[in-house]
């Protein structure tokens, strides 16, 4: 989806060395499908220059919690072929980012059931297209390392509206244990 000038590829395996401080290197690539359309750029210290299109944005119409005034993002495929792990970058300020992870893949039983003020909000309905993440904080060992599964991001895809929702659900935490990662014989995550 977007492509960069800067820096070699590289794919999800990276990921597990996040915490390293030279392997930020690594990320002024985004390997992407390139489409036709007009290309904006940003530029990021982490990222490099990235090319995008107004349609990739999304607008978190309240913002994320913390950061109320931040409301357009790009999500940023670490590898276009995995979708466990990606970044969201804000269009807003260069230096704002945040790991994301899908939370179905890493947590197999995650089932998070939105409030009837939430569906009313995002104004979903049973066949609207909608995609789950959940920010992660990396932390060395990876072993220590959280996600927040009680406020996951809640993405629509059909008008790219994002949303920041609280889970009332107890099970699910605001610093939720990572799983135990590890890479298959592909390089490719195994939760």
């Amino acid at each position: 989806r977007f492509r960069s000038r800067d820096g070699p590829h590289f794919d999800a395996g990276l990921l597990l060395d996040l915490w390293e401080p030279d392997a930020v290197r690594y990320l002024t690539t985004i390997k992407s499908i390139v489409r036709g359309g007009n290309f904006m750029h940003f530029n990021t210290p982490s990222f490099g220059t990235v090319e995008y299109e107004q349609k990739d944005i999304i607008r978190f119409q309240d913002g994320l919690f913390g950061f109320e005034n931040m409301i357009d993002y790009l999500l940023i495929h670490i590898s276009p072929m995995e979708d466990s792990f990606m970044y969201l970058q804000s269009l807003q300020d260069e230096n704002l980012s945040f790991i994301l992870a899908n939370p179905f893949t890493l947590y197999p039983g995650y089932s998070p059931s939105l409030s009837k003020e939430d569906l009313i909000q995002m104004d979903l309905q049973d066949d609207t297209p909608v995609i789950f993440y959940s920010i992660c904080v990396l932390k060395k060992p990876i072993a220590q390392s959280t996600c927040n599964l009680k406020a996951p991001l809640v993405i629509r895809t059909d008008t790219r509206k994002g949303f920041q929702v609280v889970l009332q659900d107890p099970q699910y935490g605001f610093h939720h244990p990572f799983p135990d990662l590890s890479l298959d014989e592909r390089g490719e995550l195994r939760c």
